[in-house]
């Protein structure tokens, strides 16, 4: 990691979704062998069908409710809630699904690349294109620096 500190007033959290915002507090996601710390936050319920990822994830529920399932399908009886601010790890490759309440704010570190790659892919255009958001909220941020 850098060695930077962040401070409050210099977050800008990065719309990835309707009612879902996420940040970069460290690193390069998109990097690969970069080590990153983002967050995600959510402003209404959010569910996330099956993924999984080329690397492994370590997450911390900082804020709200937050459930993580395991599994190629999204099922609501397997989500189980995960302690606020008790981390825990998902190995690469492993599949799984979550879902963010209202108010939920998760913190996520590991090594890049970050992608996500679902189980059922997503049909819309947009998705086809940047199948994760984060990418794609990172490259409009790396093209607004450079204008």
């Amino acid at each position: 990691m850098s060695g930077d500190m962040t401070r409050k007033s210099e977050i800008v959290w990065t719309p990835v979704e309707d009612g879902a915002a996420m940040v970069v507090l460290d690193g390069d996601p998109e990097q690969a062998g970069s080590a990153y710390v983002i967050r995600f936050r959510t402003s209404r319920e959010i569910r996330v069908e099956a993924h999984w990822h080329p690397n492994n994830e370590h997450i911390v529920a900082m804020n709200g409710p937050f459930e993580l399932g395991f599994g190629d399908e999204f099922r609501e009886e397997a989500l189980q809630p995960r302690e606020r601010g008790v981390p825990f790890s998902v190995a690469a490759r492993v599949r799984h699904f979550a879902r963010y309440a209202g108010g939920t704010i998760v913190e996520v570190r590991g090594v890049g690349p970050f992608k996500t790659n679902y189980v059922a892919p997503r049909r819309s255009e947009k998705e086809t294109a940047y199948p994760n958001p984060l990418i794609r909220t990172i490259r409009r941020r790396k093209a607004a620096a450079w204008k």
